[in-house]
């Protein structure tokens, strides 16, 4: 995993928060949020490269779970 690489971090908080593993989850949360402060779900779909409406609120599920505000 590249420490610094947003979307990478995007994708691993997402993961591990519908996976059920919470504490790695917020971990994964934390450095997100220090790399992109002002993410929102509510612009995550311009930031996506997925154009399928059901991934793109699986997605988002995931991330409402850990904190990532709407």
């Amino acid at each position: 995993l590249l420490p610094n690489h947003v979307t990478a971090l995007r994708v691993l908080t997402a993961s591990l928060s519908l996976a059920g593993r919470a504490e790695a989850a917020a971990k994964a949360w934390d450095a997100y949020r220090q790399l992109d402060p002002d993410t929102r779900i509510s612009t995550l779909s311009k930031r996506l490269a997925i154009a399928h409406a059901p991934t793109v609120a699986k997605f988002a599920e995931g991330l409402r779970l850990v904190g990532m505000p709407e």
